[in-house]
């Protein structure tokens, strides 16, 4: 029998749960029990599970190379729910709860046939309440502008900017890791609306354009790497989406019109 059989019990069973899983954000309610700070807790967003073991009393989730080692103390516990909370764990020194690990399955997994199915579902998924709230107020207002006249055109750009964001995503981002959110829809709404008008040389919709580059403009530094846990290959690929779908229904605007004033309304 191993040393302290009910540690080494927990690990086998964690480990047939979480292997392969995506780590998709973490919560420390309890900010004292956060040991380190190098690399942040935020690293593990977007990783996938390797393994789960033990070291003594310690428990070792690794994930893409990064390592969440675990001591549950005397009284510690681990509990399981198939079901997120609404609410995340609110920070607090009496807190009952210690960390929380929020997990996924069908985002997109960079080159893994398995996370092809992400390219369709990563925009329709989130890792939090707060990752969703976050994104809703942008996401109503382009999308609302990016269908509003044509919403048969509309629902085009959104397809081409769904299928460029997720297929270069899936292509170029590194692997081990998982890619969910309508972040890469917002980039790629954002260029869109912005160059169309220039594309298609009408004063409203470049005037429009400009206001929004104005107003969300400094948005667009998040197609570079930057913060952990951020999908920017996404932010990227998004916003190439935005200027393909841009620049392709420019060129069509052209064909159907003849010959359109330049800037004309």
């Amino acid at each position: 029998m191993p040393e302290l059989p009910e540690v080494e019990a927990l690990a086998l069973d964690l480990g047939g749960r979480l292997d392969g899983r995506a780590i998709v954000t973490v919560h420390v309610p309890q900010f004292s029990a956060l040991k380190t700070y190098r690399p942040p807790i935020s690293a593990l967003e977007g990783t996938l599970v390797d393994r789960v073991g033990r070291f003594g009393k310690f428990l070792d989730i690794e994930a893409s190379g990064t390592h969440l080692v675990l001591h549950l103390a005397r009284a510690g516990w681990v509990r399981w729910r198939d079901e997120v909370p609404a609410i995340p764990p609110k920070p607090s020194p009496k807190s009952t709860l210690a960390l929380r690990i929020v997990l996924d399955d069908d985002g997109i997994r960079p080159r893994s046939t398995e996370g092809l199915l992400g390219i369709v579902l990563a925009p329709l998924l989130h890792g939090s309440w707060g990752h969703l709230e976050a994104n809703t107020p942008l996401v109503a207002l382009l999308l609302f502008l990016v269908l509003l006249g044509d919403v048969r055109r509309g629902l085009a750009v959104t397809g081409v900017i769904w299928l460029v964001a997720g297929l270069g995503t899936w292509l170029v981002a590194s692997p081990g890791t998982v890619h969910v959110g309508a972040s890469g829809l917002v980039f790629g709404w954002l260029v869109y609306l912005v160059l169309r008008g220039w594309f298609a040389q009408r004063l409203g919709q470049v005037l429009l354009g400009a206001l929004l580059f104005l107003a969300y403009g400094g948005l667009l530094w998040g197609v570079l790497p930057g913060q952990p846990g951020i999908s920017w290959r996404g932010h990227l690929f998004g916003a190439v989406g935005g200027l393909v779908a841009a620049r392709r229904l420019a060129t069509q605007d052209g064909r159907g019109a003849g010959s359109p004033t330049p800037y004309g309304s």
